[in-house]
């Protein structure tokens, strides 16, 4: 039986009659998305369509064609990957049903992110923004053996727009639906004979996109208690804003590029401030109480409070590549990430809960520091390629002093206040060896050990007075749940705050090209991701209990095909075993009830396979087709067995038609149409048993350009012309975030 869906379909627009719409004359583009892309994947550049990993990679200028501005839309144009913006700004990648599907500080992403070669150690950190991109590379399964960071799910590489000596840049600017203003810019070019610059900026504001409202049996939003506790920069008091949601962010980026005999070095730094608003949640509805929100797929949401962000990002890195004689080079590339994270929610509480319950709200002040260091030594031989690397990374996050810690109100306010340290070392290698003309081998090895520890840790929960000294305005606590390791007062029970890991991963692949246009492959692979500590609030020391690793055996079987100029098939076929899988799971955590925390399920099964299409039907016209289907089980000694993995849709399917003209000898004008449909999919491992249901999504974006030869672009375009509104993630049995609803706008660009 099909699972029952939770997703409010709007009306329709039918695809053959958009399609129609999607007229022009002739077209001086060739290719488009059949252009080749250069990747690093494998540490060296390639063709994409030369090496034998799954990887979808499109350049800066096939997403400025497409009108992809946001992490979130590459899920329309890549098969087996699902991304959720958690509180609006921070992409989740899920690749072919693998993620931690968290959004806490403290939680590594299981698709490892890097932006210019950085890792990116934090969900929160790892907030993509694309402006003045060179490429985007997102590779799937297990990639330990050539990258930093060992990971299960996969890797996604942003590579941001080098400097040159040709004096270059680009300057544009945008309106939207609901106020959004867009200015985005770069110049560069040559300094000296040997350094270039480039530097690069983008800002965005809009206004909230949805209506906060009173549901049945709430609070009028702003109606919290007033209480010392709360932090006036969590502004709790005062009327919450009536259409939450509101966008206000800036970035900028600066490079320096030498280019000398033997050497190159690049210097990034790198800052970025969002002072938007978080997204608001809603909650589900409860009909013997009358509480929570009767339609929760309308747009209307129900918040007493919205938090205003305050949060700052910045960080430097520093590449040399050095070339030692005709075949070796070594590399070295050091990072900086810092972050000072002002975020937080509000629910109406749970459904079931008594009427006018000012429910659930939390804020966080965190900071977080990472440095990295990877060194790599690369061979390139006539018939060998071999590369051995070593990682460093360092990581701390505090939430715990007079700027820095969670606060919060549950029928009584809450504090809870943790550090977490990490140490991570890796030494992988990586080796290809050429057999013959048509048969290559492939080999890899690493091996980790990693370090985490949580010095710190304490929660409150009561009246005040509450928790610990504020500024001086607030008494030590009165009323004391929980507290441990603070000066001489270290709980006897609770378990060991260190987590110490290691192990060994690998992959073994064999590739077979039949003809120039074809390539075959088989991969074996080991994927680790290490366990560590959870960034909640708890009331227990059993709760302080770490997390174990996860573990997932992939095996793959693939081909990419270029028949002709005009035509582009690849497929995959994949088995993953997939051991102690680390996922958000329902815990009941007193007194605040049933949360989603992060803990190990047994294992779980994942079969799929994976197809795309893109076909130039001629010089004007070209069609693009992605699938996906996906098979997850659990199997676990608990309530979630034989369930679905979340964000795992059975099918997916998405595509494109792009139609291209030529306006006389100045103008080329293009149309798009790009349909995406998710397939029936559960947010949580709680599947069938769980109080959200399977939902299933199709999306519908169009996009118009008009280019012209003097260098400016005037683009139109609408997002989510459907109007469909759905879950992009769930807690507990309370509620969660929806998506955004249609919007329009349009831009205008100029090339020098």
């Amino acid at each position: 039986m099909k699972p029952r869906s939770f997703v409010k379909h709007k009306s329709v627009l039918g695809v053959t009659a958009a399609i129609s719409l999607l007229t022009g004359i002739e077209s001086q583009a060739q290719s488009g998305m059949l252009e080749e892309v250069v990747v690093t994947a494998q540490k060296r550049e390639q063709n994409a369509q030369d090496i034998s990993i799954s990887v979808s990679a499109y350049t800066g200028d096939q997403l400025t064609a497409m009108g992809v501005t946001g992490a979130k839309e590459l899920a329309a144009i890549t098969p087996g990957v699902q991304i959720n913006m958690e509180y609006g700004n921070a992409p989740t990648f899920t690749i072919r049903g693998v993620n931690v599907n968290d959004f806490g500080v403290g939680t590594s992403p299981a698709a490892a992110v890097y932006v210019d070669g950085i890792y990116k150690a934090s969900n929160i950190n790892s907030g993509v923004q694309l402006f003045d991109i060179e490429r985007v590379e997102i590779l799937k399964g297990p990639q330990g053996t050539l990258w930093g960071k060992n990971t299960t799910g996969g890797a996604v590489s942003v590579i941001t727009k080098k400097p040159t000596q040709e004096t270059e840049g680009y300057a544009m600017a945008g309106i939207g639906s609901y106020g959004r203003v867009e200015m985005e810019g770069a110049i560069g070019g040559a300094i000296t004979d040997t350094l270039s610059g480039r530097l690069s900026m983008q800002s965005i504001t809009a206004d909230g996109p949805y209506d906060n409202v009173t549901f049945p049996g709430q609070p009028t939003p702003g109606s919290i208690p007033t209480d010392p506790l709360m932090d006036q920069r969590a502004q709790f008091f005062g009327d919450a804003d009536r259409d939450p949601g509101d966008v206000d962010t800036m970035a900028v980026r600066g490079q320096l590029l030498w280019e000398l005999d033997n050497a190159e070095i690049l210097a990034i730094a790198h800052y970025a401030r969002d002072r938007g608003e978080n997204h608001p949640t809603t909650s589900l509805y409860d009909a013997a109480t009358n509480t929570g929100d009767p339609d929760v797929f309308d747009g209307d949401v129900s918040n007493e409070f919205v938090f205003t962000r305050d949060s700052e990002f910045q960080g430097a890195s520093l590449q040399m590549t050095f070339d030692i004689g005709a075949n070796a080079q070594l590399v070295s590339i050091t990072g900086y990430d810092y972050f000072d994270r002002a975020g937080g929610l509000d629910t109406n509480g749970g459904s079931g809960q008594a009427p006018a319950a000012p429910g659930f709200t939390q804020v966080y002040f965190t900071e977080f520091t990472q440095v990295t260091q990877e060194l790599r030594y690369e061979v390139s031989a006539d018939r060998l390629f071999w590369m051995v690397g070593g990682f460093y990374s360092d990581s701390e996050i505090n939430q715990n002093d007079d700027e820095h810690y969670s606060i919060g109100y549950f029928f009584a306010p809450f504090n809870y206040r943790y550090e977490h340290e990490n140490e991570s070392i890796g030494i992988f290698s990586h080796v290809e060896y050429e057999l013959s003309d048509s048969f290559k081998l492939t080999g890899g090895l690493r091996y980790d050990d990693e370090e985490r520890k949580q010095p710190f840790y304490a929660t409150w929960y009561g009246s005040p007075p509450f928790g610990p000294d504020l500024g001086g305005s607030i008494d030590q606590p009165t009323d004391l749940v929980f507290e441990w390791n603070t000066a001489d007062n270290r709980r006897p029970d609770a378990p060991p705050q260190t987590f110490s890991t290691d192990g060994v991963s690998y992959k073994i692949g064999i590739d077979y090209t039949p003809s120039d246009s074809m390539l075959l492959y088989y991969s074996h692979s080991k994927g680790l991701k290490s366990g560590g500590y959870r960034s909640d609030a708890f009331t227990s020391t059993g709760e302080l209990a770490s997390f174990d690793d996860e573990e997932l055996f992939a095996h793959e079987i693939g081909m990419k095909w270029d028949p002709s100029a005009d035509l582009r098939v690849n497929a995959a076929i994949f088995m993953y075993d997939y051991q102690d899988v680390q996922q958000k799971i329902p815990t009941v955590i007193e007194p605040f009830g049933e949360l989603n925390t992060m803990a190990n399920m047994d294992s779980a099964d994942v079969t799929g396979a994976e197809l795309e299409v893109i076909w130039s039907a001629s010089d004007s016209l070209q069609i693009g087709l992605n699938a996906s289907l996906l098979d997850t089980e659990i199997s676990d000694a608990s309530a979630f067995d034989g369930n679905d993995l979340p964000f795992a849709p059975e099918t997916a399917v998405g595509g494109f038609i792009r139609y291209e003209a030529a306006m006389g000898n100045q103008l080329r004008s293009a149309a798009q149409l790009m349909v995406n449909h998710t397939g029936d999919h559960y947010t949580d491992v709680n599947g069938p048993n769980g109080k959200f249901g399977a939902q299933s999504y199709t999306l519908v974006d169009a996009n118009y350009t008009l280019t012209s030869a003097k260098g400016w672009q005037l683009s139109l375009y609408g997002k989510n012309l459907t109007d469909e509104i759905y879950w992009t993630n769930t807690f507990s049995d309370v509620g969660g975030f929806i998506s955004e609803p249609r919007q329009y706008g349009a831009r205008v660009r100029f090339d020098f």
